[in-house]
């Protein structure tokens, strides 16, 4: 895979490299490559922070038994374990992502796909919050979480693709396989 030049987004703000990630993932992942840890946290930290809002909006929307007189100790559970589990979660993911990707033949480190997965998540979770609230809205709360977390893999390819030398089309089959598999197993399971 050809090296591209970086577009130099580092030295700018916030917003304008999630929206350049937005238009180009796999350039965006290159340009925050490499990042340190307390770069790799925030954006796993904020990827939780979307999620988190997302759960709790979801649930202030179309609100289920889970908000009767309990309300505030569930609202607090939901951010506890949003902010401390989810992001460490997410390193176990991105941790058996990388073992995948590297007996898949991928090149990429461990750090390489923790950006990639974090970067993703982050930049994803604008979207994955409107969504899933709107989605509860309208009486479609799963279809919510499913278009979200597809909106996270659409990032999640490119990126991972570019952090492990495969194309993207690799990938995507990969992950279609894995959703194949797991409705499969929920179907019949």
């Amino acid at each position: 895979m050809a090296y591209r030049e970086p577009l130099g987004l580092v030295k700018r703000g916030l917003a304008a490299r999630v929206l350049a990630a937005w238009r180009d993932p796999e350039a965006s992942w290159q340009s925050e490559h490499p990042a340190g840890e307390p770069r790799l946290l925030a954006y796993a930290f904020g990827a939780s922070l979307f999620l988190t809002l997302a759960r709790i909006g979801v649930e202030v929307v179309n609100p289920t038994a889970t908000l009767g007189p309990d309300g505030p100790a569930w609202l607090a559970a939901q951010v506890l374990a949003g902010l401390s589990f989810l992001p460490l979660a997410m390193y176990g993911v991105a941790a058996i992502l990388a073992l995948v990707t590297r007996l898949a033949g991928g090149t990429g480190s461990w750090a390489d796909t923790r950006l990639a997965f974090f970067w993703s998540g982050f930049i994803s979770g604008p979207f994955t919050l409107v969504i899933q609230i709107g989605a509860a809205l309208i009486g479609l709360g799963a279809w919510g979480s499913a278009a979200g977390g597809a909106v996270w893999l659409w990032f999640l390819a490119p990126m991972l693709a570019a952090a492990h030398g495969f194309s993207r089309l690799t990938i995507i089959s990969a992950f279609a396989c894995f959703a194949v598999v797991v409705f499969a197993l929920r179907a019949f399971g």
